[in-house]
C-alpha cells in the first residue's frame, strides 16, 4: 500500500520542485502539482478498475484531495467519471474538501495577520 501514497507524492514533489523553478512561489507550485498529481491519480485509478491489479485504496484518494488536491480530483472524477455514483465516497471527498479549504483559509489569514 505504501506505493499508493509515494508515487502520487513522488509526482507532486517532482511537480512542485519544477514549477518553483519556473518562478512559481513554494504554495502556489504545490497547489498546481498536487492537483496535477491527484487527476492522475484518479485516472490510473480508473483505468485499472476492472482489472487484475490492485485498485488505489479511497484513503489515498481521499487524502490528495486533502493536501490541496481537491481541484484535481474533482476533475479527475468528472474527465474519468469515477467515483462519481458511489454516494459514500462523495460524501467523505466533500467533506474532505471542505476540510481542506476551511484549513487553507484559516492558515493563510493566521500568516496574513501581523504576530507582535
Amino acid at each position: 500500500m505504501l506505493r499508493y501514497w509515494l508515487i502520487p507524492l513522488g509526482i507532486a514533489l517532482a511537480l512542485t520542485w519544477l514549477f518553483w523553478q519556473l518562478t512559481l512561489q513554494i504554495p502556489l507550485a504545490w497547489w498546481g502539482a498536487i492537483n496535477c498529481a491527484a487527476f492522475l491519480t484518479f485516472g490510473y485509478d480508473k483505468a485499472i478498475s476492472g482489472s487484475q491489479h490492485t485498485r488505489v485504496p479511497e484513503i489515498v484518494l481521499l487524502a490528495l484531495a486533502f493536501v490541496g488536491g481537491y481541484v484535481g480530483a474533482f476533475l479527475g472524477m468528472l474527465f474519468f467519471r469515477h467515483k462519481t455514483i458511489k454516494t459514500s465516497f462523495q460524501l467523505k471527498f466533500w467533506a474532505v474538501t471542505i476540510l481542506s479549504i476551511t484549513l487553507t483559509i484559516i492558515i493563510w489569514i493566521w500568516w496574513s495577520v501581523p504576530h507582535k
